[in-house]
């Protein structure tokens, strides 16, 4: 199969050894790490295979951000929710910087707008300056800590995250 399967399809099916005759399997996070893992229980064996959980990066984010003005003129930011999260962070950069820097997010980031915010909506009050633009991204948080500002698009040139994080002006 090239590529992701489309929606109500699904992936060409992948085998994985374990014991010999397989009897029960359990998932659950056994090494604690906020990625479920399976454990298999092998009756022939008589022992306990553990196949430890393994995502694609950025496989958790925010895929899309609503930007509406308010009567105030302040910018109203929606998205849809991340499944499982507590809370997101949201920050701002310079499209002009961005774009200049051949998209260098460690030099186009701006501010950390919302730290831990429980709702997926936030505003700003800032207005850009006339041929000035900004550019926003949010990232989900759980139990575990947050998630990523990279996307899955292969339209997105290189990781945003150590980017962001080397700028000092992200969210902590």
């Amino acid at each position: 199969m090239a590529g992701p399967p489309g929606p109500g399809a699904f992936a060409d099916a992948v085998h994985y050894d374990v014991g010999d005759s397989a009897l029960g399997s359990v998932a659950a996070d056994f090494n604690e790490d906020c990625i479920v893992d399976l454990a298999v229980l092998n009756n022939i064996s008589n022992d306990i295979s553990i196949l430890l959980g393994n995502p694609a990066p950025g496989e958790w984010n925010v895929d899309e951000i609503v930007l509406a003005r308010s009567e105030t003129d302040d910018t109203q930011l929606s998205w849809s929710p991340a499944a499982g999260a507590a809370a997101y962070d949201l920050i701002r950069g310079d499209l002009a910087i961005l774009r200049a820097s051949g998209g260098d997010f460690a030099a186009a980031t701006a501010s950390c707008l919302e730290d831990s915010v429980a709702s997926a909506a936030s505003e700003d009050a800032d207005v850009p300056g006339a041929g000035i633009g900004f550019w926003y991204l949010v990232r989900p948080e759980d139990a575990c800590g947050a998630g990523s500002y990279d996307a899955l698009a292969s339209s997105q040139a290189m990781p945003r995250d150590a980017a962001i994080e080397a700028s000092g002006l992200g969210c902590p």
